[in-house]
């Protein structure tokens, strides 16, 4: 009996929003990779090790077997700029 985990991009969705509704896409294929514009980055470096760019910070994760590690590191792509609550933005 194969014991193994499952790869650690083997399950994946995305959910996609218009104007006339929405949508779910998943696959059998593994996730690999997502941008979104400069901010966003995500992708497989190797069986369970995941890199992430989110603005200034710089994420790694790693998938184990009874648990997940997580490294952030901040301030690596740009300046760390603090998040500013929506009732101070004046929206």
């Amino acid at each position: 009996m194969d014991e193994r985990l499952p790869r650690s991009g083997a399950k994946w969705r995305v959910k996609l929003v218009s104007a006339e509704g929405s949508r779910d896409l998943s696959g059998e294929e593994t996730f690999d990779e997502l941008v979104i514009g400069d901010w966003l980055h995500v992708e497989w470096m190797s069986e369970d090790v995941w890199w992430m760019r989110i603005g200034d910070a710089k994420v790694i994760v790693d998938v184990r077997r009874d648990s997940v590690g997580v490294q952030v590191d901040r301030g690596v792509y740009g300046p760390v700029v603090p998040v500013v609550a929506e009732e101070e933005r004046g929206a």
